[in-house]
């Protein structure tokens, strides 16, 4: 039985690297075009005196989250000099003693104590993309670093873990205790690792056992799981977060697994009723923008067109957002924020302005 679990894992871990998908690179964007708004918004609106992004609107903090992905969107439009500043912020601002990025900045520049490996693991991800396209540049001392100390801290068992938390006073050295008790299958950017695997052999056995996580999670009942509990050694289950469920689908597909009946569950729903809506009846922005690259590998392009077209719904058409996509309250006030925007517009430009390969 033992190797007959590691023979379904390792053939798993071949088809990572035989069934990368590349988007297909066409030039013609949906119209309106809310892309030039949301970047003129974003800096009017949503960028701090430090050159970070706040998380949103009305909280002016700082996430991991919100910079891994401004590194990911700058990787992947071959923005060198936009690159560069976006790494000595992260270096200057969220770099934590233990090596890890804290997870959040208060707004007076405060570290969070702890790390999400999700948001580490799409920090390496970014600086891999870095690398390969300038590997005159010094991005390999900082992506060898931070995916060194993800290994140590945020790994047991050869599993990814949720992150790690550290303790530092003047008397003691710095402490640094792991997350142990879950692994949260959307945290595992299954992209980065597979990535990492191909350079360093030790993030192999990562891979391929973090991944029997993540796809076995997705299968044992009708609705995916939100995590694997370590304690308990079972999948747990919580309410649907589509969010982390098209997370999850998305770190998936994009290196070529594709479980195309959730796919093809969403794309009925979307293409039935013109929208993907959680238990609540809400539409997300994040949720469509991933949601056109998940059914974009399926090979659903109608649903694919479809998720990204109702990004538009939630353009701001007025007043002091005025371009940026957001949530209207039931009292009438604006929420944005800097991940939804940044999702979009990474969805953006891998449906229709960069083709990727690895």
């Amino acid at each position: 039985m033992k190797r007959l679990k590691m023979l379904i894992l390792n053939c798993i871990c071949l088809s990572m690297f035989l069934c990368n998908p590349a988007y297909a690179n066409n030039i013609v964007l949906p119209s309106p075009d809310w892309g030039p708004a949301v970047e003129i918004g974003l800096e009017r609106v949503l960028r701090a005196p430090n050159g970070l992004l706040y998380t949103r609107n009305d909280k002016k903090t700082f996430l991991s989250e919100t910079h891994s992905l401004e590194m990911e969107l700058a990787a992947l439009r071959g923005d060198l000099k936009r690159f560069k500043t976006l790494v000595s912020l992260m270096q200057k601002y969220f770099v934590s003693p233990s090596g890890l990025l804290a997870w959040e900045l208060s707004s007076t520049g405060k570290k969070a104590t702890s790390n999400a490996s999700i948001d580490d693991l799409r920090t390496c991800y970014a600086l891999l993309l870095a690398d390969e396209l300038w590997p005159k540049e010094n991005f390999k001392k900082p992506l060898i670093t931070l995916a060194e100390k993800i290994r140590i801290y945020n790994t047991e068992n050869d599993t990814l873990l949720d992150g790690a938390s550290w303790k530092q006073s003047w008397f003691k050295p710095l402490a640094i205790t792991k997350n142990t008790n879950e692994l949260t299958l959307s945290y595992a950017d299954l992209r980065a690792m597979n990535m990492l695997a191909k350079r360093d052999e030790n993030w192999l056995p990562i891979l391929v056992k973090t991944s029997g996580f993540v796809i076995t999670g997705l299968f044992l009942e009708e609705k995916n799981a939100w995590g694997y509990s370590f304690e308990k050694k079972e999948f747990t289950y919580n309410e649907e977060n589509l969010i982390n469920t098209m997370l999850h689908l998305h770190f998936l597909s994009s290196i070529g697994i594709i479980p195309t009946s959730y796919g093809r569950k969403y794309a009925i729903e979307l293409l039935s009723t013109g929208k993907i809506t959680d238990k609540s009846g809400n539409e997300n922005i994040t949720v469509y923008a991933l949601a056109s690259l998940f059914f974009k590998d399926c090979g659903f392009d109608e649903a694919a067109e479809k998720a990204y077209s109702k990004l538009s719904d939630f353009i701001i058409d007025e007043g002091k957002y005025k371009g940026l996509l957001g949530y209207e309250q039931e009292d009438k006030t604006q929420t944005v924020w800097a991940f939804d925007n940044l999702i979009a517009l990474i969805a953006r430009e891998l449906l229709y302005k960069v083709k990727i390969s690895m």
